[in-house]
């Protein structure tokens, strides 16, 4: 069982971190052996890859754990249980539904290394499984990798590979919400799919608004730096000089804005029981206040970055006190308005808004803030939903407001270049993710994507993925609103993939 705080990392940072995964031999097109079938050998490592692909290629979630129980090493499975690894294989399997072999790069008696393509969306993985002398998996690792291949398309067939791809995954029921694809600012893809109410049969549509989870600290990058211009805030401010009322001085003494906005403070999350407990009533930054009192740093302010929502929070409390007006208020008057983005906000849970999505997970809430995936059906969100958005998460938004403020910030309309820069350059190494890397700077992902550079912010949670993504080199905008779990991480990764190796 995971905690909630360990779902929305494990969202944030899928296929990042070593999963064995489901293999699908294919004779198909193999490009290291044009003409032969691809033949996993019958050493000790290679049977046992063989016999994965019985088990997992069936994708039920009970027989990944059996196998796992009687396969893995004692080792292995005193580190992380049969249950919990059954958990991520079968996130791995909605995933990809299967890979493709296309060659072997390595193999010995106690060790094999393929690459594969993923069955569901063609992206390329390097699968490593190692035995010991009693036939047991004591090691096991999968990487997404960049293409060992790079075939160039023309960007005139970039809206029908993407129309393509989605259709693909909308068929498998793998995503479901919206995806927009601009070219200098003009969309060139826009498209809806599944349903925003499964109880209602009520269909996505372009104009559906969705959550869009951690993408909202883009707003909240953007009114400090606002706030920044203006004069009436530095970098080097610390927490217990803009806010005398945040409950751990010791802790407000040390953090600047600057630590705050680059997550390099310290602080962590505030999801727990005390957050199950207040959740119905959140609605204010001042509101986490207390889940916040008795948080210790992780690290001295400064050392290095560790994601965290609550640094977020207390930013959308700093505005506020710096600005005169809620958060809400500001971010509205400032930045929506601005950009016009007219179907943006933070909307009360417990108040009905027109065309606002529902959001569906395949986790499940054991109690004690723990969560299981399951392999199924789909569960609404309405339990675990808040009473409203923060400085951290939880904005709604569409397609078009989300291309509009990308489109604003870049023309000038919010920042000036300056600032624009300041937000969107490197401070700290985020994290591998996929075949690329990530830093991030204040608010804002800064990521490599085959050699160009992706900017953005990516939105994860229960029920909830969502991405922002332009492409300065190319011109390129991508949005993927989702409210499933994972369908929007699936297309975030395929996209970026398609506009690398698309060529003017």
């Amino acid at each position: 069982m995971l905690h909630r705080a360990t779902v929305m990392n494990h969202l944030k940072a899928v296929l990042s971190a070593p999963i064995l995964l489901i293999l699908i031999v294919s004779p198909a097109v193999v490009r290291a052996q044009p003409n032969a079938r691809v033949v996993i050998p019958p050493t000790p490592a290679g049977k046992q890859l063989t016999d994965w692909l019985g088990v997992f290629g069936r994708g039920r979630q009970d027989e990944f754990r059996r196998f796992i129980g009687e396969r893995y090493s004692e080792a292995l499975l005193k580190e992380d249980t049969a249950h919990d690894r059954a958990d991520r294989q079968s996130r791995s399997f909605l995933d990809t539904r299967g890979h493709k072999l296309r060659s072997i790069e390595k193999s010995t008696p106690d060790e094999i290394v393929v690459l594969t393509q993923a069955m569901l969306t063609d992206l390329w993985f390097r699968l490593t499984v190692k035995v010991d002398a009693a036939n047991k998996i004591t090691q096991y690792s999968s990487q997404r990798i960049a293409p060992p291949i790079v075939i160039r398309s023309d960007e005139r067939d970039l809206p029908r590979d993407v129309e393509v791809f989605m259709a693909k995954l909308a068929a498998a029921d793998a995503f479901s919400g919206v995806v927009l694809v601009a070219k200098d600012g003009t969309p060139i893809f826009k498209r809806a799919y599944g349903l925003a109410s499964k109880a209602y049969n009520f269909p996505n549509r372009i104009d559906t608004k969705l959550n869009i989870a951690s993408a909202t600290k883009m707003f909240t990058a953007v009114a400090v730096a606002q706030l920044i211009e203006k004069g009436k805030l530095t970098l080097n401010d610390t927490v217990a000089n803009i806010l005398p009322d945040y409950p751990n001085k010791e802790v407000a003494k040390k953090i600047t804005v600057h630590h705050l906005l680059s997550h390099s403070s310290g602080l962590g999350d505030y999801h727990g029981a005390g957050y199950i407990c207040r959740k119905g009533v959140l609605r204010t930054p001042h509101d986490y206040f207390p889940l916040l009192a008795d948080q210790k740093l992780s690290f001295e302010p400064g050392e290095k970055m560790q994601y965290s929502n609550a640094g977020y929070v207390i930013l959308g409390a700093i505005i506020e006190k710096v600005s005169g007006e809620s958060y809400f208020d500001y971010v509205n008057r400032h930045i929506f308005k601005v950009a016009g983005m007219t179907a943006t906000g933070f909307y009360e849970t417990d108040i009905d808004t027109p065309n606002l999505a529902t959001g569906y997970t395949n986790f499940e809430d054991k109690g004690d803030d723990y969560f299981e995936f399951h392999l199924g059906e789909r569960r609404n969100t309405s339990l675990y939903n808040g009473a409203k958005g923060s400085s951290q998460g939880g904005a709604f938004s569409t397609a078009d407001d989300l291309l509009r403020f990308c489109l604003a910030l870049r023309a000038g309309k919010l920042l000036s270049a300056k600032s624009v820069d300041l937000l969107t350059s490197k401070k700290y190494f985020f994290r591998k993710y996929a075949a690329s890397d990530i830093s991030y700077g204040y608010g804002f992902e800064v990521e490599e994507v085959g050699g160009k550079l992706a900017i953005g912010h990516g939105g994860g949670d229960l029920g909830i993925s969502s991405a922002l993504r332009w492409f300065p080199e190319s011109g390129y905008t991508v949005v993927i609103l989702s409210n499933y779990d994972r369908g929007g991480i699936v297309a975030d990764d395929k996209l970026k993939d398609l506009i690398m190796r698309t060529r003017p």
